[in-house]
């Protein structure tokens, strides 16, 4: 029984296409204290629909942007297929 024994939702799969970007990112990159979370994950979302295409300069564009003044570990995990 994993973690606490609660329920657990079924695992799902999903399609990726070739060009298919991940990006999973902790809430610790977006949440900024008295800021609005919509707002934060709107910008997450500009930032990496602007951004740089190679996955090693998303994560650099993200943490330049949201990594800053940080009290709280933040991990970025990216893959790409195709």
């Amino acid at each position: 029984m994993p973690g606490l024994g609660l329920p657990q939702p079924p695992p799902a799969a999903l399609p990726a296409p070739p060009g298919t970007r991940l990006l999973m990112v902790t809430d610790s990159l977006v949440e900024v204290r008295n800021t609005n979370l919509d707002t934060s994950l709107t910008e997450l979302h500009d930032t990496v629909a602007d951004g740089a295409t190679a996955l090693e300069g998303t994560c650099d564009l993200l943490l330049d942007r949201f990594g800053q003044n940080k009290d709280d570990d933040i991990a970025l995990i990216t893959a790409s297929f195709g």
